[in-house]
């Protein structure tokens, strides 16, 4: 990967919409609409910005906050909770194998974006999107429940 490019402020309306979405999707407030929102491009992904520091993801055409910014929101929906076993994998940019995970929210539907945290202190470890419903996540059976996009200590991660 190399650096950002194409990167261009959004509207104040485009980033009110993008914080509505957020809120609605995640359960919680999320105000993205009080400082300048940019759009960049990083690779092959898709980057929301507050100045330097990287807020959001597109993924699949929608937006999700990064793992920085989950941290600081303390969100209630979206979420995969793994056991500590499968955090060092996790972290080192693995996809999420359903024997790991110990609980998640039941109403995530295949093909969402979600985040993954770890059960201990239920922070934020890595962003992906869901495999299969969370009502087969949680169900500890073999195979992959999460593609992982974004992870704690990726590119990602080391700009903000």
């Amino acid at each position: 990967m190399s650096e950002v490019r194409h990167r261009q402020r959004l509207r104040e309306k485009d980033a009110s919409r993008i914080s509505q979405i957020l809120s609605e999707e995640l359960g919680c407030s999320v105000k993205l609409d009080e400082k300048p929102l940019d759009a960049g491009e990083y690779g092959d992904l898709k980057l929301l910005f507050h100045g330097q520091k990287v807020v959001g993801i597109v993924i699949n055409e929608k937006p999700f906050p990064s793992l920085r910014l989950l941290q600081e929101l303390k969100p209630t929906r979206k979420y995969v909770e793994v056991d500590m076993g499968a955090v060092k994998f996790v972290v080192n940019g693995a996809d999420v194998m359903k024997p790991g995970i110990v609980d998640c929210d039941k109403q995530i539907l295949e093909g969402d974006t979600v985040f993954v945290r770890e059960a201990l202190h239920r922070k934020p470890i890595a962003v992906g999107i869901a495999i299969e419903p969370g009502e087969k996540l949680g169900n500890r059976e073999k195979g992959k429940g999460v593609h992982t996009i974004h992870w704690v200590g990726d590119k990602i991660w080391d700009m903000w």
